[in-house]
C-alpha cells in the first residue's frame, strides 16, 4: 500500500494548513542521498519552510547522539492546532534512508521524547518521529497536566494526548521527510507498547490511512489497567499484609509447583496463568511458625485478593487480578507503591474529565465501576480505544500485529484478548458487507508472550523482531504465523529488573519461545532442547 500523495491538507482542531512537499534539492532514492545533508537539514528550520509547525532546531547529528547510530538530521518542532495546545515533535532523518518511516509510541502518560526510543529504527535506516502528546514532563506517571488551575479538565491537552498529537506528528513527519529527501516515503509504520500500544490501536481505528502497518503491544486502551492497579495496590496496603522478598519467592515457588507442569514442561513458566487456580492458603503459618517460611493469615488474604478479579455493583468485571506465576515481578511492584498510589494511576487528574467530583473516594469499587462506565464523557471520548471496527484500515491493506505478555502486571491481558475477539468479529462483518473478500486474519493477528511482564521483564523471553515480521507482511504478503522471542539482553533484563524491583529467579537460562497466534500457546514437542523455540509447536490450548 504505497503512498502517492504529493500534497497534504491538515485540518486538525480548527487549524487548516496546506503543506507542499517539494524540497529545495533534487529527488533522492533511498540510500543514495546527494547534496549537502548538513545544509539541507539546517534549511528545514527556515521560517515558512514547513508552515504547519514551528521548528526550533534542525541539526545534523554525526556522532550518533552518543549512541552507535548513523548520521541523521534531528528536527525539533511544535504545533498548536488550537488555542492552548502545544504539541512537541522530534523528527530524525538518517542520511542513508531506507525509504520508510517509523513512528515511535510513548510510555506511561507520555510527556517526553528520547533518542533511545528511536534508536532501533534509525539503525535500520528508518526516518523516525515521536511526540510528547501535548505536554512535557520528566515523570511518566505525571497527569497533573490533565487539569487546569481552576480544577476543570484541560480539554485541549486531553485531545492532544488522546489522539490528535500522534496523528498531527505523523502527517508532519511525511512532509518533513519529503522536504529533506525530495521523495515521498514508500511505507509508514508505527510501533508502540503500553501507552504507545494505545496510540497504535487509536491509529487503526481513527486514522486508517496514516500507516501501512502497526505494532500494538500491551495497549492501555481501556481503564481496566488503572482500576486493576488501584485494587491490587489496596491488597498490600496494610502493614500486616506486606510480604518480604523471601516470602514472595515462597509464593512463586508454590504456584509453580502447582501449575508449571500443566503445560507439559516444567520450565519455571506457567504458560496459561488463567488456567491456574492455586490457593495460597497452603502456605498459612501453623501454630508457632513465623518468618519467611510461611504466610500469616492477613498475608494469605492479601495474596488471594491480588489474584482476584473484581466486579462492580452490576456484576461486570472492572478489574483483573495478577497472574499466578508472575509474583517475582508483580508483587514487588505493588508492595513498593505508596499510600497515595492513586496519583500514580491518574484518578485525581483524569477524574474531572469523566465528570467526577474533586472529593471523589477512589477507594470505592462502585466509584471505580462508574468511572469505567462513564461513556460519552470527555475522558471516554479522548482516552478509550475500544472501537472494534478497523475495517477501513484493513480494506486499505493495512496490517496490525498485536501482542501481550501473559505475566503483565500493569495491563491485564484478558481485556485485550476480549477486544481482539470482538475486533475480529466486527471487522469481518464490516468487510464482508463492503464486498472485501479477504479474511480478517489477513489484516490483524494477536500474539502472546509466555512469562513476559509489561512490555519487558518477567521470566519469559521478551526480545523479538516484530518490525521485520510487519515489513514482510506489508511488503511481501507474508503473514506471520508465529514470532520468535529470545531472552532479553543483559542490559534490558537489568533495566526491567530495576523498573519492576524484581525478585531474582533461582536460575536464568537463555531461552527462546514462539509467540503464538491467539488462541494457541507454545507446547513442548517432547524432544529437543527445551530452551529452543524450535522444540515447540503452537497448539490450541488457550481455551481448553
Amino acid at each position: 500500500m504505497k503512498k502517492r500523495e504529493s500534497l497534504k491538507t491538515l485540518a486538525l482542531g480548527g487549524m487548516v494548513a496546506v503543506v507542499a512537499l517539494s524540497p529545495a534539492g533534487m529527488a533522492q532514492t533511498p540510500g543514495s542521498y546527494k547534496g549537502n545533508p548538513a545544509e539541507e537539514c539546517k534549511a528545514l528550520a527556515q521560517p515558512g519552510r514547513l508552515p504547519a509547525i514551528r521548528i526550533t532546531s534542525a541539526t545534523l547529528i554525526t556522532d550518533g547522539g552518543g549512541m552507535a547510530l548513523p548520521s541523521f538530521c534531528e528536527v525539533v518542532g511544535e504545533a498548536s492546532p488550537a488555542p492552548g495546545s502545544r504539541i512537541g515533535m522530534v523528527f530524525r532523518l538518517p542520511v542513508n534512508w531506507n525509504g520508510k518511516m517509523l513512528g515511535i509510541g510513548g510510555g506511561g502518560f507520555a510527556g517526553n521524547i528520547t533518542l533511545a526510543g528511536a534508536a532501533k529504527g534509525l539503525a535500520r535506516g528508518y526516518a523516525t518521529f515521536q511526540t510528547d502528546t501535548g505536554h512535557s514532563s520528566p515523570m511518566p506517571w505525571d497527569t497533573a497536566w490533565a487539569v487546569n488551575s481552576d480544577g476543570a479538565p484541560n480539554t485541549q491537552a486531553l485531545l492532544d494526548f488522546g489522539f490528535r498529537a500522534v496523528h498531527l506528528t505523523t502527517q508532519n513527519a511525511k512532509t518533513m521527510a519529503a522536504a529533506f529527501y525530495g521523495a515521498a516515503q514508500k511505507y509508514t509504520y508505527f510501533e508502540g507498547c503500553s501507552q504507545g500500544g494505545r496510540q497504535a490501536i487509536v491509529a487503526s481505528q481513527r486514522y486508517p490511512s496514516d500507516y501501512d502497518g502497526i505494532i500494538a503491544g500491551a495497549p492501555a486502551f481501556s481503564d481496566n489497567a488503572r482500576i486493576s492497579m488501584s485494587l491490587i495496590s489496596r491488597a498490600f496496603r496494610a502493614p500486616e499484609s506486606k510480604l518480604s522478598r523471601p516470602q514472595i519467592k515462597l509464593v512463586n515457588d508454590a504456584a509453580l509447583r502447582a501449575c508449571d507442569g500443566i503445560d507439559g514442561l516444567k520450565d519455571g513458566i506457567i504458560d496459561n496463568p488463567a488456567k491456574c487456580s492455586w490457593d495460597p492458603a497452603e502456605l498459612t503459618c501453623k501454630a508457632g511458625e513465623d518468618g519467611d517460611t510461611c504466610l500469616s493469615r492477613p498475608q494469605v488474604t492479601a495474596v488471594r485478593s491480588a489474584y482476584t478479579n473484581h466486579a462492580g455493583a452490576d456484576g461486570k468485571t472492572i478489574a483483573y487480578g495478577l497472574p499466578r506465576g508472575s509474583e517475582l515481578s508483580s508483587f514487588p511492584w505493588f508492595l513498593a507503591l505508596k499510600e497515595d498510589s492513586q496519583k500514580e494511576t491518574g484518578y485525581p487528574y483524569f477524574g474531572p474529565a469523566a465528570g467526577s467530583a474533586p472529593d471523589t473516594d477512589w477507594n470505592s469499587n462502585d466509584v471505580l465501576a462508574s468511572y469505567y462506565n462513564a461513556k460519552n464523557s470527555l475522558f471516554d471520548l479522548t482516552y478509550y480505544a475500544e472501537n472494534p471496527d478497523i475495517s477501513s484500515f484493513a480494506s486499505r491493506g493495512g496490517k496490525l500485529i498485536m501482542w501481550h505478555g501473559l505475566y503483565d502486571l500493569l495491563l491485564p491481558p484478558q481485556p485485550f484478548i476480549d477486544y481482539y475477539d470482538s475486533m475480529r468479529r466486527v471487522t469481518a462483518t464490516q468487510l464482508n458487507a463492503s464486498g472485501f473478500r479477504k479474511p480478517v486474519d489477513d489484516s490483524v493477528q494477536l500474539f502472546t508472550a509466555v512469562g513476559v511482564s509489561h512490555c519487558m521483564g518477567g521470566v519469559g523471553p521478551s526480545d523479538f523482531d516484530g518490525l521485520t515480521a510487519l515489513e514482510n507482511w506489508v511488503e511481501k504478503g507474508q503473514r506471520p504465523t508465529r514470532l520468535i522471542a529470545k531472552s532479553a539482553s543483559p542490559q534490558m533484563a537489568a533495566m526491567a529488573a530495576a523498573f519492576f524491583n524484581e525478585v531474582p529467579a533461582d536460575t536464568h537460562v537463555p531461552m527462546s519461545r514462539p509467540m503464538c497466534p491467539w488462541p494457541t500457546l507454545p507446547h513442548y514437542n517432547g524432544k529437543g532442547d527445551p530452551n529452543d523455540a524450535a522444540s515447540f509447536s503452537c497448539t490450541a490450548r488457550a481455551r481448553e
